[in-house]
Formats: structure tokens, C-alpha cells, sequence
């Protein structure tokens, strides 16, 4: 994990983790001591000192009373947490509650689920093996939705290549938009920002997130 959390820190931009502890009721496990080392001096020194951005999966043990807070990766000050939502704008089942949540993306559940490409391996006409691309929905749970997050990140980056770590959390916090409003869990802090346990400060936003700060418009419009 050190070696992974460390790997080429001034070539990779953004990390994307679409996994974690198995999913247990009251199981708490983090990173160790090299591993939790190398994640914060990813994020502190990497990316030319901009740090690395590593998004991670919330977890899918929803289902079964797990919570996010519970994972020490998902709940790191360096990582930023994903929850699921499905087509209907509500916390997917599997989908992990927690205060260590920062924005949710859409995967599967509700009609519809998340369509992505898989390597799949076919013959030629010689009968010589080839991988090839195929497309599947089998690709589920928060896992689904951390490299949604991902790829707004980097899109972010690409606009303004200068952003830090911290600095791309504080704008997916204040651009994602708020879903399930009649959902009891809203509260907003004493910066005005709104959080819920289930999704975290809400959808993520890629219009919005790679706007210029002039052009956002009201946060959740």
C-alpha cells in the first residue's frame, strides 16, 4: 500500500481507490504506519508540492449498518470519501452513511446502472487470442462512483493545473449539489455549507467544479 500510495508522486495527479476493508458492522481498520505515511506525504509534497489527490470509495456496506467513519482510509484528512447515489437522486442501500463523506456520484441502482468498458479476451482467425473492449454494467457500488469523482478532478486540474489538494475538496464541497432534499439529514455548519451523512455535501458537479469562481453561480443551483 506504501508503494502504491507513493508511486511516481510528481508524475500522477489524481489516485483513484476503488476499494478498501472488507465491509463489516463496527470493523474498524486503517492504513498501517508505512502505508499512512506514504498517503500523507502524497498529498502534502506530490504533484510538485500541489499533492497528489486521492478519491476513495466510501464503502458498500450500507446494507448491513457499516459506516464510513469506521474505514481509516475513506476517513484520512488526505482522501476524499465517495458515496453512491442511484438514477433517483437518493442514497443507494449499499452505500455507507458517514460524516467522512465529502460528495456523491451516480452508480448503480434504481432502473438504471452505470454503463463502462472491460477488457475481454476473443479469438482471430488463426485461433490467436486478442483483448478486446466490451462494454458491461456490472460494474457497481461505490467503487462505480469514486472514478466518476475522478475524472471531475482531473478535468479540475487540467483547467488550473495549481489547484492543491485541499483546494480541490473545498471546491467539489461548495459545487456539489443537493440532492434528496427531504431527507432529515441536512444540516448546515456554521460556514454555511450543507452536509448530510448520506451524501456528503451532495452530487458532485462537474460543470460547476471546473467553472471559474465567477461563473458558479449559487452552490446546488
Amino acid at each position: 500500500e506504501a508503494r502504491a500510495f507513493g508511486f511516481s508522486p510528481a508524475i500522477v495527479d489524481v489516485s483513484n481507490n476503488s476499494w478498501g476493508p472488507s465491509d463489516a458492522t463496527l470493523d474498524f481498520e486503517a492504513p498501517g504506519a508505512a502505508a499512512a505515511a506514504a498517503l500523507g506525504a502524497g498529498a502534502l509534497t506530490g504533484r510538485g508540492g500541489n499533492g497528489i489527490v486521492y478519491v476513495w470509495s466510501g464503502g458498500n456496506g450500507g446494507g448491513i449498518g457499516d459506516n464510513s467513519n469506521y474505514d481509516g482510509y475513506a476517513n484520512s484528512i488526505y482522501t476524499i470519501a465517495v458515496g453512491a447515489i442511484t438514477d433517483t437522486g437518493s442514497r443507494a442501500g449499499y452505500s455507507e452513511r458517514g460524516a467522512n463523506l465529502v460528495v456523491s456520484a451516480p452508480s448503480s441502482g434504481g432502473a438504471q446502472n452505470v454503463l463502462t468498458t472491460e477488457f475481454g479476451v476473443e479469438l482471430d482467425e488463426d485461433d490467436n487470442p486478442f483483448r478486446t473492449s466490451l462494454y458491461t454494467t456490472d460494474f457497481t457500488g461505490t467503487s462505480a462512483a469514486v472514478p466518476l469523482v475522478s475524472g471531475v478532478v482531473a478535468l479540475m486540474l487540467q483547467v488550473n493545473p495549481s489547484l492543491s489538494w485541499r483546494d480541490v475538496q473545498d471546491i467539489l464541497i461548495r459545487t456539489a449539489v443537493k440532492i434528496d432534499p427531504i431527507n432529515g439529514g441536512w444540516k448546515d455548519n456554521a460556514a454555511g455549507l450543507h452536509f448530510n451523512h448520506d451524501y456528503g455535501a451532495g452530487m458532485v458537479d462537474a460543470g460547476a467544479a471546473v467553472a471559474p469562481p465567477g461563473f458558479r453561480g449559487a452552490r446546488g443551483a
